[in-house]
């Protein structure tokens, strides 16, 4: 793929961007802008860079399998050097995954419904894991912790503490949540459209909102 080519897919877990059909490509060759507008810089320079994530792994080398020495809070600057890989090292020991990192401060304040929706997006076609809570599978409760997770806001893990943490309302607008009980949670996208993680066998996707759900939960 040539300088400037447009790309979409899913980050795994090292920082490559899966872009589907057995087709991946490496972070350190990717940006979240066009280029030139924030090019990459050298492994060997120092970088300043800010935590995306609500809570992320510092570890204790440049890959998810080595030890967790640390955690750092969405808004925290870190400065290091970036890895082959994309992770940056902070030195002593310290490195943290590209993948939740930015380089530039996180936003502020609650997230609209348009970013909700661009940043549920990101995550289709990944399969349904009971218990899964990250972009290797994903249950319900887990993609929508998750995508919130990314913007900044803390859900809680299951359907009904996350329909307990929001505010019922009776009109749903886009990035509000449904809630089927306390046993399925979803992603308003409009129109009576839903984002989810819907069960075995199925992607997270947009789909028609079925029957049977019970309210409509609003963040902050």
């Amino acid at each position: 793929a040539s300088r400037g080519t447009q790309l979409t897919g899913t980050l795994t877990s090292n920082g490559w961007l899966n872009m589907g059909n057995g087709r991946y490509i490496s972070g350190t060759v990717v940006t979240s802008t066009p280029p030139g507008s924030n090019p990459t810089p050298p492994p060997d320079q120092t970088v300043t860079r800010w935590v995306s994530a609500s809570l992320a792994n510092v570890r204790s080398g440049p890959g998810t399998s080595y030890g967790v020495v640390g955690t750092a809070s969405r808004g925290t600057q870190l400065t290091g050097t970036l890895t082959s890989n994309g992770w940056l090292n902070m030195g002593n020991g310290r490195y943290i995954s590209g993948t939740v990192i930015t380089a530039t401060p996180p936003r502020t304040g609650l997230p609209t419904g348009e970013e909700i929706l661009a940043e549920g997006r990101k995550y289709f076609g990944i399969m349904y894991v009971w218990g899964g809570d990250d972009p290797s599978g994903f249950d319900c409760s887990g993609y929508t912790q998750y995508v919130f997770g990314q913007l900044g806001v803390n859900l809680p893990r299951t359907v009904a503490a996350q329909k307990a943490a929001t505010t019922p309302v009776s009109t749903p607008r886009v990035g509000d949540l449904v809630f089927w009980g306390d046993y399925h949670v979803a992603i308003y996208a409009g129109n009576n459209r839903i984002y989810d993680s819907g069960r075995p066998g199925l992607p997270v996707q947009e789909r028609n909102m079925f029957s049977g759900y019970t309210s409509f939960g609003r963040i902050g």
